[in-house]
């Protein structure tokens, strides 16, 4: 099977940064309707995956990929806040995949879910728990390696 580019996930799934770890903090600005809009960029690298290569042998439609990132607040990668967990199916071979996650961090979780391609590509944020609970908007990915992602988040609640 031809590599799978492994997203962010949701998504990437999903490093946050201080923005996350502090309620109402930087970043935190008030929107229409009384709603506020959260934005901070993060990095996640792969921990773990699993790929399964369905007939017919090589890269095909419904092959698939399970995997897991650590989610770090900034590139140095020193500080962990929070990991993910997502799945993707192939849709269009040598095009895109359909993949959805939850992405884990500090007072609940979001979940992600959209098409991931090879380039700069956005996965919609459908939910949360906790303190994102309500949560919408986008994750903004862009691989920085076969296996690492930055992600910009986008996040109204």
């Amino acid at each position: 099977m031809t590599r799978i580019r492994i997203p962010l996930i949701a998504l990437a799934l999903v490093a946050i940064g201080a923005i996350v770890l502090v309620p109402g903090g930087a970043g935190a600005k008030p929107s229409h309707g009384g709603t506020k809009e959260k934005t901070f960029h993060a990095f996640a690298v792969v921990d773990s995956a699993t790929a399964t290569d369905n007939d017919p042998a090589g890269e095909s439609q419904g092959d698939s990929i399970v995997f897991t990132q650590i989610i770090y607040s900034d590139s140095t990668k020193q500080k962990q806040i929070g990991t993910d967990e997502a799945y993707c199916v192939r849709s269009v071979v040598g095009v895109r995949q359909i993949c959805t996650g939850i992405i884990y961090l500090q007072g609940g979780q979001l979940t992600v879910t959209g098409p991931e391609t090879t380039g700069v590509h956005s996965l919609a944020i459908t939910g949360g728990t906790g303190k994102w609970r309500g949560a919408r908007g986008e994750v903004v990915l862009n691989s920085t390696d076969p296996v690492s992602d930055e992600m910009d988040f986008h996040i109204i609640r």
